[in-house]
């Protein structure tokens, strides 16, 4: 086999795609969701049985089946198997959100490298944006926790734990910038970074730094200051990044984002 070196990667598409008729299972996998919304259907809570569906949507079991899998693929529901099975409302997960984007990024040729570029450039912009909102009592109650740097974690504490205490900074810092958009799509390239990179190491030796650099962050929304703040966090995603290549003997961020 050749290396992505070797050969071209499939170029980006701008074709008219989106407006192709939809196929019976697509259209019924979006009438699924359409109900999720109508009915205010939480994470956990089932959807009616494959009978009921099929009566009220008036599809084939071929197509509603299909549709369901394509739900499921999307993460948005989860099948369950066996006695009281069936499909459970799942929820929208941006680390499954970045899951699904890391398939064409892979395909078009996108590296690591320029994932921590666009990695950079989101939480830049999403601190911009909570900076922007101060005045909100959201925003200044979700980021006072921030202010003083806490001891960092223990040894002890397990890689995955660790990472997921420092992640609810930037998980609270995007769910403040007031777009669910942007919330979405941009806080999806920390979590690729950190599933696919940040796990083959022990960021916890990271720690201290993080704990700075999120209180200076947390500082500057909190001023108002929005060029601080998008800066303060543009160089923190390359804290974080310097960290893994400097770490990681003979490793580099050349390599093609991975599908996983």
């Amino acid at each position: 086999m050749t290396s992505h070196r070797d050969r071209a990667p499939l170029g980006i598409q701008y074709t008219s795609a989106l407006t192709r008729p939809l196929k019976a299972a697509e259209d019924t996998a979006r009438a699924i969701v359409h109900t999720i919304v109508e009915d205010g259907l939480q994470v956990g809570e089932k959807l009616p049985s494959e009978a009921k569906m099929l009566d009220y949507y008036r599809v084939s079991r071929q197509s509603l089946r299909e549709a369901l899998r394509l739900l499921e693929v999307q993460g948005l529901i989860e099948l369950k198997r066996g006695p009281g099975g069936g499909p459970v409302v799942a929820g929208v997960d941006a680390a499954h959100f970045g899951r699904m984007s890391s398939l064409p990024f892979h395909l078009v040729g996108v590296t690591y490298e320029e994932l921590v570029e666009a990695w950079a450039f989101a939480d830049g912009q999403l601190a911009a944006l909570a900076a922007r909102r101060v005045a909100d009592e959201a925003v200044r109650t979700s980021l006072d926790l921030y202010l003083e740097v806490r001891p960092s974690a223990p040894e002890g504490v397990e890689i995955e734990e660790y990472v997921d205490l420092h992640s609810h900074f930037h998980h609270t810092l995007g769910g403040l910038c007031g777009n669910k958009a942007l919330e979405l799509t941009l806080t999806s390239f920390r979590l690729i970074f950190s599933h696919h990179l940040l796990f083959e190491l022990d960021p916890r030796r990271l720690g201290p730094v993080v704990e700075r650099e999120h209180a200076d962050i947390a500082r500057a929304v909190l001023a108002g200051d929005e060029e601080l703040s998008r800066k303060l966090s543009e160089d923190h995603v390359h804290t974080v990044a310097n960290y893994y290549v400097d770490a990681a003997t003979g490793r580099s961020l050349d390599a093609l984002v991975e599908w996983r």
